[in-house]
């Protein structure tokens, strides 16, 4: 049993190069049938695809529920979601405006009450002078 350097017997061989096996099925199609998948669709088709049971094609912008389980489309949805967005905007400026309102109406109540105590002031330093010259 030789041990030297080109004698080792526990040195496995290094196996070759692996060929690529291809996962496509397109090579398994006829000529005909690989041209329509391939194609542009020009034809009107609408591209539909199955993803766990929710049926939906794509009609040139968006993506569309053809199974209808939820009972609203998807077009529905979004324009709900933009009245949504729309309605809460409006809620922030209507909220701003009351706030606005509230600080105003915080400024002139206590302004008139600044006033009414500088006229119960002056109606009070009145009586006295007024009381002062009855005596005299």
């Amino acid at each position: 049993m030789p041990f030297g350097p080109f004698g080792n017997k526990f040195s496995p061989k290094k196996p070759g190069p692996r060929k690529a096996a291809s996962l496509s099925t397109l090579q398994n199609l006829d000529r005909e049938t690989l041209q329509r998948e391939l194609s542009a669709d020009d034809t009107g088709h609408k591209i539909r695809i199955n993803l766990d049971g929710n049926k939906v094609y794509f009609d040139g912008k968006e993506w569309v529920s053809e199974s209808g389980g939820s009972g609203a489309t998807h077009r529905e949805l979004s324009s709900i979601k933009k009245a949504n967005e729309k309605l809460k905007e409006e809620n922030n400026l209507l909220r701003l405006k009351l706030d606005i309102l509230l600080d105003m109406l915080t400024k002139s109540t206590a302004e008139q009450h600044l006033q009414n105590k500088e006229i119960e002031d002056l109606k009070n330093m009145v009586r006295n002078k007024s009381a002062l010259k009855s005596r005299s």
